[in-house]
């Protein structure tokens, strides 16, 4: 009966460590996920490419003001397409960077001057 026991705490112990060691890997990755986020956003597409490496996926819109609503929001509209042509035809740029633990950050870029800057940031955890 006692080795039963023994048996017993021993796989439970297992268990609490296996279950704070992943607990301590989200949080990791939950810092350096919130870390590359704040460092998209300050960057154009090239740097962040340097920064991180190559994007799982990216893709080019070319989309009329009225279509911006798709994929970005309004305070982002606002912000940064304020003066805009209903008419104008933008070009965006969608690019997934991955992270950990299987997460990754699509970062949506407008061009200007041929150089693409960040817009906004969706992080997938």
């Amino acid at each position: 009966m006692k080795h039963l026991q023994l048996v017993f705490i021993l796989i439970s112990f297992l268990f609490y460590h296996s279950s704070i060691a992943q607990h301590n890997d989200t949080i990791n990755c939950y810092k350096k996920v919130n870390k590359k986020t704040k460092m998209l956003q300050k960057s154009t597409y090239t740097k962040a490419v340097k920064k991180i490496g190559n994007t799982f996926e990216q893709y080019n819109y070319t989309l009329q003001f009225k279509e911006l609503s798709s994929i970005l929001n309004n305070k982002t509209i606002t912000k940064h397409f304020k003066h805009t042509n209903s008419n104008a035809n933008i070009k965006i740029r969608e690019a997934s960077f991955k992270t950990c633990n299987g997460s990754f950050i699509t970062v949506y870029y407008k061009q200007k001057n041929n150089k693409w800057y960040p817009l906004e940031c969706l992080i997938s955890l």
